[in-house]
Parts: C-alpha cells; sequence; structure tokens
C-alpha cells in the first residue's frame, strides 16, 4: 500500500513538475514574443521619419537657385520645422493605430524606448495591455489618469512593469545610488509638438499601503510652493537624491514608478526634474 502511494505521489510530482515547468517556458516565449513586438513598432515609427526626411531632402534638391538662398537665410528654422514635421508624421501614424498614445519615452542607460500612453478612465488598463489592446504580459508604460501629460502639470506619474526579462522599467531599481543616478543619461519624452528631456534627481524604496506610500501616490497635484517644498523634503527624508539638483518651485516633475521586490509588496520610484 505504501508502495503504491509513493508511486502516486512520484507520479503527481512528475505532473505538477511538468505543468510548472510549461508555464514558465510559455511565459517567456510570451516577453520574448511582445519584446519583439515593440521593437517591430519602433522600427515601423522610425520608418515614417527616415521616409518623411528622404521626402524633404529630395524636394529640396530641386530648388531654384533663388529657393536655395532663400532657404540658406532661414537655416535654422528650417531644421526645426523640418524635425517637429517628421516626429508629427511618426505621431499621427501611431496615433491612427492607437488614440491613447500620447508620447514616445527614451532613456539609454534605462533601456528605455517605448510608447507611453494614456487613458482617462480605466488608467490600469496597460497595465495587461499591448499599444494594439491586446492581452499583454508586459503591458506598456502608461500615465496616471491624474496627472495628464500637459504644459501646465507640475507632476507627471509614468507606471510600467519590472520584469526578469530586463524590459520595460526593469533597469530603473539600479539607481539605488546617487552616483548612478547622477550619471544616468536625461530621460526623453517625444510628443506630437515637442521634445522634452528630464533630469534624473532621485530615488525612492516604497512598501504599498503604508504611510509613506499613501502620501507619495496620493500627491498628485502641487498647487503651491509650500506644498512643493514639502514634497521635495519628503523625498530628501525617505530617499536618495542629487546634491547638484536642487528643485524649485518653477521644476516639473516626471515620476516613473514600478515594481520593486526588496520587500513584499514593494515600489521603486525615480523622481526627474525637466530641463
Amino acid at each position: 500500500m505504501k508502495r503504491i502511494l509513493s508511486i502516486y505521489i512520484g507520479i503527481l510530482f512528475i505532473i505538477i513538475s511538468f505543468i510548472s515547468g510549461s508555464l514558465v517556458f510559455s511565459h517567456r516565449i510570451d516577453l520574448r514574443k511582445e519584446k519583439l513586438e515593440f521593437e517591430k513598432l519602433r522600427e515601423e515609427s522610425m520608418n515614417v521619419i527616415t521616409e518623411n526626411q528622404q521626402t524633404t531632402n529630395a524636394s529640396e534638391d530641386v530648388k531654384t537657385e533663388i529657393e536655395v538662398t532663400e532657404a540658406s537665410q532661414n537655416k535654422v528654422s528650417e531644421q526645426v520645422d523640418n524635425h517637429i514635421v517628421s516626429k508629427s508624421s511618426r505621431f499621427i501614424k501611431l496615433g491612427a493605430i492607437n488614440s491613447d498614445f500620447v508620447s514616445w519615452m527614451t532613456c539609454d542607460t534605462l533601456g528605455l524606448d517605448y510608447p507611453v500612453m494614456y487613458k482617462e478612465k480605466n488608467q490600469d488598463y496597460y497595465l495587461s495591455k499591448s499599444f494594439y489592446r491586446e492581452d499583454s504580459k508586459s503591458g506598456t508604460p502608461f500615465i496616471d489618469s491624474r496627472t495628464p501629460f500637459d504644459d501646465d502639470a507640475k507632476l507627471v506619474i509614468i507606471y510600467g512593469h519590472n520584469l526578469k526579462s530586463g524590459t520595460m522599467f526593469t533597469k530603473l531599481t539600479s539607481l539605488n545610488k546617487v552616483e548612478k543616478i547622477d550619471k544616468c543619461d536625461n530621460i526623453v519624452l517625444e510628443t506630437q509638438n515637442e521634445i522634452i528631456e528630464y533630469k534624473p534627481y532621485a530615488s525612492i524604496k516604497l512598501k504599498e499601503y503604508t504611510n509613506i506610500a499613501d502620501y507619495f501616490y496620493k500627491t498628485i497635484k502641487l498647487e503651491n510652493e509650500a506644498e512643493f517644498l514639502e514634497y521635495v523634503d519628503f523625498i530628501k527624508k525617505h530617499g536618495i537624491y542629487s546634491s547638484k539638483i536642487e528643485p524649485k518651485f518653477s521644476d516639473n516633475l516626471l515620476i516613473l514608478s514600478t515594481c520593486s521586490y526588496h520587500v513584499k509588496r514593494g515600489r521603486f520610484v525615480l523622481i526627474a526634474i525637466r530641463q
């Protein structure tokens, strides 16, 4: 009887191990596919810019001598205009695919090169959805619906996953020392009309459902200087920060938030200042 029971337990263990292994393998395959999907999206969006630039260059080749002379007098403004037009072309194409698309975010140090989404209602939608609105384990970086991304936004919060594949916001947690923050490249957000750079300034490790985390995530507006300075003091008290930067009330802040495994229900936050 004991022998039969041992055989059953052994068989059950094999079955469970097989199922668990299959799920892990399937999860990794899904993450790999999603990574390739973002790379394809990135490539297609850049192709639009390249095509636009080629068209612009071709049209310039057939200008008359007078037109070339006139163009040379406005060289700087034309370069800016062409840049905005080419960027706009990318945003028109991506916006036609998904109207929730509001920005493209890059940072070499953090391996960021992703679209950023904004959904006024059901903000957690892109926690498990791809750019194409399909089910996704990687999700897509998205803006907190309470902090819409506009010129007047004193505070903008963007969320992204921390994945074992190393994609999305995983590398944020590497900025756990001041010297690493100081060396980090600027975070660049491209919108349809402008390119905005943010300099990483501080990072904080939090635990969800604590008073400290509640204050941080419930603070969505800094309407006066007193509130702003209180927020900066909070960062200094609970995080690590660069002594090279002293935030002012006139500054706009960008917050990148992801999961962290230093504690159960941990969160890691990177704070950056608009340049």
